[in-house]
């Protein structure tokens, strides 16, 4: 946590799983009730069922693979054409 901006840096890591640790560190955020305003999604987790995962309180920018496709729920479509 930043004091001055009061921002929050959240990251999970393993030798093993990365999709295992960044549930656990979502599990883990969520037990300590901190709310997530924004999430940045690289290529590895540029998926629609990851963007539906949060609400829409939550803005989400994805870093998306090059052959993304518009193939999934609104959300998905519409963070995809939004740019972020």
């Amino acid at each position: 946590m930043d004091l001055a901006t009061r921002l929050y840096l959240a990251y999970g890591s393993s030798t093993k799983s990365e999709r295992n640790a960044s549930d656990k560190a979502m599990v883990m955020l969520a037990g300590m009730g901190v709310d997530v305003k924004s999430i940045r999604l690289d290529r590895y987790y540029s998926f629609p069922t990851y963007v539906d995962k949060f609400d829409g309180s939550c803005k989400v920018y994805v870093l998306a693979k090059k052959n993304s496709t518009l193939n999934g729920s609104q959300k998905w479509k519409d963070t995809i054409n939004k740019g972020y």
